[in-house]
């Protein structure tokens, strides 16, 4: 009798695995998509084009106070002439939500920590927020994901 339980018990725990592979398998198939996002992101913000910014973000932007020129006018200060682009991308999400850290890169090696928030509506990945990095989205990520932020070194005028 114990064997037939522990047989059924061992059954059932490798179908629970074997589901939570699944999920692990289908939910990675979303960080292309996240990556498109945020390269869409760097593409308006290289161009200052306001309205397709405004395309691209989220209806929960909007909520928070997020709009394109602001979100311009954010990515270009500290003396940031040219936007090069996002870099050190590290993505962490679950379900509909996604955050990715990284650096505002200048073309004169400015670097500074950010954080893009994303949600998913309607099966595509748009912006919600764009802001100086911030700690964990998820109250159980584990501390590797998120690094402290280095001191704010500001760009020489000279």
């Amino acid at each position: 009798m114990k064997r037939v339980l522990a047989t059924i018990l061992a059954l059932a725990f490798l179908a629970g695995a074997a589901g939570c592979e699944k999920k692990r398998q289908v939910a990675s198939e979303e960080i292309p998509y996240i990556k498109n996002s945020v390269v869409a992101l760097e593409n308006v913000l290289k161009a200052h084009n306001g309205i397709i910014l405004d395309s691209i973000l989220s209806s929960e932007a909007k909520g928070v106070g997020t709009t394109a020129e602001g979100m311009l006018a954010f990515v270009y200060t500290d003396s940031l002439r040219e936007f090069v682009g996002f870099t050190d991308k590290e993505i962490v999400f679950r379900g509909d939500a996604a955050r990715v850290d990284c650096n505002i890169a200048g073309a004169d090696g400015y670097r500074r920590p950010v954080t893009v928030t994303l949600r998913k509506e309607n099966k595509v990945w748009l912006i919600k927020k764009l802001e100086p990095r911030v700690g964990k989205m998820f109250p159980d990520e584990p501390d590797s994901v998120t690094r402290p932020l280095p001191p704010e070194s500001l760009p020489s005028d000279s």
